[in-house]
């Protein structure tokens, strides 16, 4: 079976593992509190994506937050969506954790990307705020039971909420129920990518409609997804040489 993702270091996940990291244990914060609906903050990674796939296997509503989004609309965001649970990656937990004292739902963080992170009193949250790894939420769900969430009856059910990033004005949210991502992920697919391998480069981030469309269309195809380690872009043509994409 084909790998999907690989960290530019050589570390990859096939295409089975990845699938056991969505829909085993590992996800099962997507509900906490029998809330179905999680955040998830960062820019691109794979434990962003399987954040993002583990919402969609558990019939929870992802609301993808925007890296570096100003304190007063990360709040704003989080508020209005009423997010209890928020899976963030550790290099944006000190911008989350300036706008918890406005976001009293919020009970759980879980930190991605970055395995041997551990708490100190500078990245610590409020008492009421459980955070997590996601290595250890893995640990605790896979010894938790697992009960298969049910839909609301809804023929067409609300899937995602992306909000714009605030640089006109407040964000602005876009509700994309279950025919709109199916669509936006299926169409592309016939016809317009080049013949076989697929390999791409994730240049855009996860929690933009451009990012995470290109990224399913690619899962559906079969292909190789390389993630930058640096955010900021700074060894983009480095990278790009290293892995020399097909699209």
């Amino acid at each position: 079976m084909p790998k999907m993702l690989y960290l530019l270091d050589g570390h990859a996940i096939a295409y089975r593992n990845y699938f056991a990291l969505t829909s085993g244990g590992t996800m099962r914060f997507a509900t906490t509190d029998g809330e179905p609906t999680a955040g998830v903050f960062g820019f691109a990674s794979p434990d962003w994506a399987i954040a993002n796939l583990a919402c969609l296997y558990l019939a929870a509503v992802c609301v993808p937050l925007q890296a570096n989004l100003a304190v007063e609309d990360l709040a704003y965001i989080i508020n209005e969506t009423e997010l209890i649970c928020i899976v963030c990656s550790a290099e944006q937990l000190s911008l989350l954790k300036n706008a918890l004292p406005l976001c009293p739902l919020v009970k759980k963080i879980v930190v991605m990307d970055d395995p041997a992170w551990q708490p100190d009193g500078q990245s610590e949250g409020p008492e009421y705020v459980n955070i997590t790894v996601l290595e250890e939420q893995s640990a605790y769900g896979d010894l938790a039971p697992f009960v298969v969430p049910e839909r609301d009856g809804r023929a067409d059910p609300l899937l995602a909420i992306v909000y714009t990033s605030g640089s006109t004005g407040r964000p602005k949210g876009a509700v994309f129920p279950e025919s709109a991502w199916v669509y936006m992920f299926q169409a592309p697919v016939n016809g317009l990518l080049p013949p076989a391998p697929y390999v791409c480069t994730c240049d855009l981030p996860l929690n933009h409609i451009g990012g995470i469309t290109g990224f399913f269309n690619l899962m559906m195809n079969g292909g190789v997804f390389y993630f930058h380690h640096k955010t900021d872009m700074a060894s983009l043509f480095e990278d790009i040489r290293a892995v020399r994409p097909t699209i």
